[in-house]
């Protein structure tokens, strides 16, 4: 009966050896797929990098390539579209926020009042800042006289 009980617990033993290995060979695999992440991601950065620069040179025509130049001319429609979607958003701030202020008690007045609402002073409506627009040279598309840059393509702003 000794001889069997030995036999089970050596048993048991090998058997919480194996269970130990088959751990540390999951923990093992998990920091190596941890690993492999993090080369994936850096190589992903990497990547995003020379796609910035070669998408830069192909802007300031320092690189030509036809097949790149595609992608390029995609960006550059994508661009254009997130410039005037952004302009939408300002404006529809800017409309939303257009109240004026009472030149005799300073409360707010909105800008549609002929009088203020709180001691009936009639409504004093500055004009409008009118600002002058030029036309990017580059992307063709109306941006500010006073900006150097394009806000929408980045390109030195040139009139046309």
């Amino acid at each position: 009966m000794n001889g069997m009980t030995n036999e089970i617990e050596n048993q048991e033993v090998q058997e919480l050896q194996q269970t130990k290995r088959m751990i540390l060979t999951e923990k093992e695999a998990k920091e190596v797929q941890k690993r492999i992440a993090a080369l994936r991601q850096k190589r992903q950065e990497y990547i995003i990098q020379i796609g910035t620069k070669t998408h830069q040179k192909i802007r300031l025509h320092e690189l030509a390539d036809p097949e790149l130049a595609v992608f390029a001319k995609h960006i550059e429609e994508i661009d254009k579209e997130v410039y005037k979607l952004a302009a939408a958003i300002e404006e529809l701030k800017t409309a939303t926020q257009q109240t004026n202020v009472c030149s005799k008690c300073n409360t707010a007045v909105l800008a549609d009042s002929k009088f203020c609402g709180s001691c009936g002073t009639p409504v004093v409506i500055s004009e409008k800042k009118v600002e002058v627009l030029k036309v990017c040279k580059n992307c063709n598309e109306t941006i500010p006289d006073s900006a150097v840059y394009c806000p929408c393509c980045g390109q030195e702003a040139r009139a046309v």
